[in-house]
């Protein structure tokens, strides 16, 4: 009976992952759907190329998780792995609208499918390891997090900018619909930059490489509908290191950041109805800003009387939205994300510790096995949250990153502590044989 349950749930949860991966994968999506075939090759050519690629190992890997672990195989759960990401990227070509189709979607997938295959063969090194083992699991696990804050805080870095620029008022672009106020003027620290190509001895490079800038936006919002459309940009002819735009009634301000040479996700900051304030006067004259000062990203709006902010912090727990395969704008409400994301990068350690501290209960006591693991986790977040960002020239961790940190490590104990209370028979704890791993 209890067998039996058990597949069940397995079947499930395979047809969940794989409705997910056919919901995100066959929606019309917001691409050209050219299924031109010079593009269907490329698997580096789009701006967020590296991005894409990781987003597709991570969509296919619980598939190949969930395949092996019901199946005990290797082989089969890869063929069907390698066979669902194909037909994905044909209906993609042929009947998808919206959706680009290449080849590098197709190898992206595939690794992902076989890297959650060989997860779930080799689980228990990882999930059942010896008391020494996790010792050791746990501080290789404290070295991964400072290397995560010290690569986003390094990313989070002002891109190289092109001194070849221009400057585009309400340009149009795919995807995005005519603004319907008016831009009245456009400067960076009080130096006007109209439509078209500024004077090279204006340094507007040097201005958005620096600690500080501010962009000002001077709109007239009379009749301005809630809409996707571009403000204001600064270009050249492949990047795009500035971009004031419109989502809804909210503001978006965009700068190019390190990430984006990696082809990763640049940080965005959004503030919530910045064009719906009422001014109190006529014309309905707004000023909208965009600066990076004090370590942060920040956006505002002036009108009348009215007048406030968006800071966001570039932070260490802003990896998430470098990895994000959307486009999120941040501002005080994605917030928890950030948390979720260190709580997520910490729980390995507090499961690890778990593990140990219950091993060697009965044979040395846990104190001096506690003291050492606390002190690999305070030195990780001190070097992640304060020497990594002092050299990186961005926001030091605040408060609720060092609780997220510790609630992540204190989650995993307790999970850790109640998986190893369960009865043995209800724990999946075979290895596969060399048998397992012949073709089938």
């Amino acid at each position: 009976m209890l067998r039996r349950v058990r597949r069940i749930i397995e079947v499930a949860a395979i047809a969940a992952v794989l409705a997910s991966i056919l919901w995100l994968t066959l929606t019309p999506g917001p691409g050209s759907g050219s299924g031109d075939a010079s593009s269907f090759w490329c698997i580096t050519c789009d701006e967020f190329a590296i991005l894409d690629i990781a987003s597709n190992i991570i969509l296919f890997a619980p598939l190949g998780l969930m395949l092996a672990f019901t199946m005990k195989r290797r082989w089969v759960p890869l063929t069907i792995c390698v066979a669902a990401t194909v037909m994905i990227e044909t209906l993609q070509i042929s009947v998808v609208s919206g959706r680009d189709s290449s080849l590098g979607d197709i190898l992206a997938n595939s690794l992902g499918g076989w890297l959650g295959i060989e997860l779930a063969l080799r689980r228990k090194p990882l999930l059942w390891p010896e008391p020494s083992t996790a010792i050791r699991l746990a501080v290789a696990w404290c070295a991964v997090f400072v290397v995560a804050c010290a690569a986003t805080t390094w990313a989070l870095g002002p891109a190289f900018v092109p001194r070849s620029l221009w400057v585009q008022w309400l340009p149009p672009r795919t995807g995005y619909e005519p603004f319907t106020g008016r831009l009245l003027a456009f400067d960076i620290n009080g130096i006007d930059l109209p439509l078209g190509f500024p004077s090279a001895s204006l340094g507007v490079d040097r201005r958005l490489l620096s600690d500080a800038w501010r962009a000002t936006a001077t709109i007239d919002r009379d009749g301005v509908e809630p809409r996707r459309s571009v403000l204001v940009r600064i270009s050249e002819e492949i990047t795009q290191p500035f971009a004031l735009e419109q989502q809804g009634w909210d503001l978006t301000c965009l700068q190019r950041t390190r990430s984006a040479e990696l082809r990763l996700r640049s940080p965005r900051i959004a503030l919530r109805d910045a064009l719906r304030v009422s001014s109190g006067v006529h014309p309905d004259i707004v000023r909208l800003t965009c600066e990076h000062r004090d370590r942060a990203l920040v956006a505002g709006v002036r009108a009348g009387s009215e007048s406030r902010e968006e800071v966001v912090p570039l932070s260490p727990s802003l990896g998430w939205i470098l990895l994000s395969p959307f486009d999120i704008p941040l501002n005080a409400g994605t917030r928890w994300i950030a948390a979720l994301w260190m709580i997520g990068l910490t729980f390995p350690i507090g499961y690890w510790w778990a593990t140990v501290l219950q091993g060697r209960e009965r044979s040395m006591g846990t104190r001096p096995v506690s003291l050492v693991l606390g002190a690999a986790v305070l030195t990780a977040v001190t070097l992640g949250f304060v020497i990594a960002p002092l050299v990186a020239g961005t926001a030091f961790g605040s408060w609720w990153e060092w609780g997220a940190v510790f609630a992540g490590v204190a989650v995993g104990v307790v999970f850790g502590r109640a998986i190893r209370r369960l009865p043995t028979a209800t724990r999946d704890t075979t290895v596969p044989t060399r048998a397992a791993f012949a073709p089938r």
